[in-house]
């Protein structure tokens, strides 16, 4: 009988493969179309400025908040020039990640007299697990979320990168840690009705950002691809930042339990190729 980690088991297998396939190429630190067919990854664009789902064909499994009254987060930017030795370093990164991640969990909404709860409570999100995931002086996990308020297998996630994205590449270190995400949630006990696994990652490199969403299916790897955002202005900072919290604020979407016929099928038109030279 058909049971959910018979699809979760293939799908960790060929995840394992593709992961091994890009890691073997470390004298690359931006992924072209041509790599991304060849382990049948694919990408799209994720139009961040509207409410729309990332594609006519996509799946959309994150909602961004919708707030009508949005001044306050003009006031969420704590900007210190001198702070950012250089725009394409990961010390900067390091900084502009830091400072929405402080803005997203310690800013305080007066929702009532005695309740004024972060951005990150209010959302139903909270600090999750600490994967240890990284590549020394190339990529590094900062922060992870997990949901709290409901039992959703959705993740999001925080990347720096010592590169400045690129917005028709994706960053060698962007697609090694989604698979590595998606492949520890696929390889747990965790969620055991579910075998779709999204995330949604927040990258920097030097002062620039952009919001990613993934998940693996039968299909392979989908990423969405946000445009890049700046962040070496105060005003553009703010504006950035507003964008960033709405999605970190994120409500669940999305069928993340698949029938049978949704299994990798190894061997088949389907599975990983050879890397282009």
């Amino acid at each position: 009988m058909y049971r959910v980690n018979d699809a979760r088991k293939s799908y960790s297998e060929a995840l394992t493969n593709q992961y091994d396939l890009i890691q073997s190429r470390g004298d690359v630190t931006h992924i072209d179309t041509e790599t991304l067919d060849a382990i049948q990854a694919t990408a799209l664009p994720l139009h961040t400025t509207s409410a729309s789902p990332p594609s006519q064909s996509g799946q959309q499994f994150f909602a961004p908040r919708v707030i009508e009254n949005d001044s306050f987060f003009d006031s969420l930017w704590i900007y210190m020039p001198k702070d950012l030795p250089s725009r394409d370093t990961m010390p900067s990164a390091k900084i502009v990640c830091a400072n929405i991640d402080h803005a997203y969990s310690m800013y305080k909404i007066p929702i009532e007299p005695d309740r004024k709860p972060s951005l990150m409570e209010m959302s139903g999100w909270g600090r999750a697990f600490n994967p240890g995931i990284s590549c020394p002086r190339e990529w590094n996990i900062e922060s992870a979320y997990k949901l709290r308020r409901w039992e959703r297998p959705h993740a999001m996630y925080s990347l720096v990168n010592e590169t400045e994205g690129e917005n028709n590449r994706l960053l060698r270190g962007e697609l090694l840690s989604i698979m590595r995400v998606i492949g520890m949630f696929l390889d747990s006990k965790s969620y055991s009705k579910d075998n779709i696994f999204p995330v949604m990652v927040f990258s920097f490199g030097g002062t620039k950002g952009r919001i990613l969403q993934a998940h693996f299916n039968k299909r392979g790897l989908s990423v969405y691809v946000g445009e890049l955002y700046d962040f070496s202005t105060p005003s553009n900072a703010m504006r950035s930042t507003s964008v960033f919290l709405r999605y970190m604020c994120s409500e669940p979407k999305g069928r993340t339990v698949s029938g049978k016929q949704y299994l990798w099928e190894p061997g088949s038109d389907n599975g990983p190729r050879s890397l282009p030279n």
